[in-house]
C-alpha cells in the first residue's frame, strides 16, 4: 500500500509541487540508506518513510493524495461492478442454441 501511495504522491507532486517531489525523493533515499546501515531509528522502514514523507509534504497534499487513491478505488470498483452486471445481464438474456433431436 505504501508503494502505491508513494507513486501517486510523486506523480501528484510532479504536477503541483515539483520542489516537494525532489525533497520526498531525498527523504526516501535517506531513510532507505539508514535502514540499510541498521540505524536503530530506521528499523521499521515503512513507518519511518510514511512519517517523514508526511512531514515534508504536509497534511494538505497528503490528504489530497489519499482522496485521489480513494476516488480511483471507487471508480475501479464501480466499473468492475458495472462490468459484472452487464455480463450477468447478457448471460441472463442469452439462450443456448436449440438442439434438434437426432433422426430416428
Amino acid at each position: 500500500a505504501l508503494v502505491v501511495f508513494t507513486k501517486v504522491l510523486l506523480d501528484y507532486l510532479q504536477r503541483h509541487e515539483p520542489s516537494l517531489r525532489t525533497m520526498v525523493k531525498q527523504v526516501a533515499s535517506e531513510c532507505i540508506q539508514r535502514n540499510r546501515e541498521r540505524h536503530p531509528d530506521y528499523t521499521c522502514l515503512q513507518t519511518v518513510l510514511k512519517d517523514r514523507m508526511r512531514q515534508v509534504v504536509g497534511d494538505v497534499h497528503w490528504n489530497r493524495v489519499k482522496l485521489i487513491i480513494l476516488y480511483a478505488k471507487q471508480q475501479s470498483s464501480s466499473s468492475s461492478t458495472s462490468r459484472r452486471n452487464q455480463s450477468a445481464a447478457a448471460q441472463k438474456h442469452h439462450h443456448p442454441p436449440k438442439r434438434t433431436p437426432p433422426p430416428p
